[in-house]
């Protein structure tokens, strides 16, 4: 069997971009130490200065194809959210 697919998931809108990708890029990869397959919404393929709805669209198909979803404090940052 295969490693547990995780999607990543936490608020990007409205937050520090740079910030945010640096949280979930920090969650991708204690996620795969731990033996997981994580899936960040960062790398949906849609370019950033693109329309929010296309984000969404991707990042619903990519958690649409995870097992596990993962909120919390992978992707905080000194309590912000």
């Amino acid at each position: 069997m295969g490693k547990v697919k995780i999607y990543i998931s936490g608020p990007i809108a409205h937050y520090d971009l740079h910030e945010r990708k640096h949280a979930f890029l920090m969650a991708k990869e204690r996620l795969e130490s731990q033996g997981y397959d994580p899936v960040n919404p960062f790398d949906n393929g849609v370019p950033d200065n693109a329309h929010w709805r296309e984000h969404m669209r991707a990042d619903i198909a990519m958690l649409l194809r995870s097992e596990e979803r993962r909120v919390g404090k992978e992707c905080r940052k000194r309590g912000r959210w």
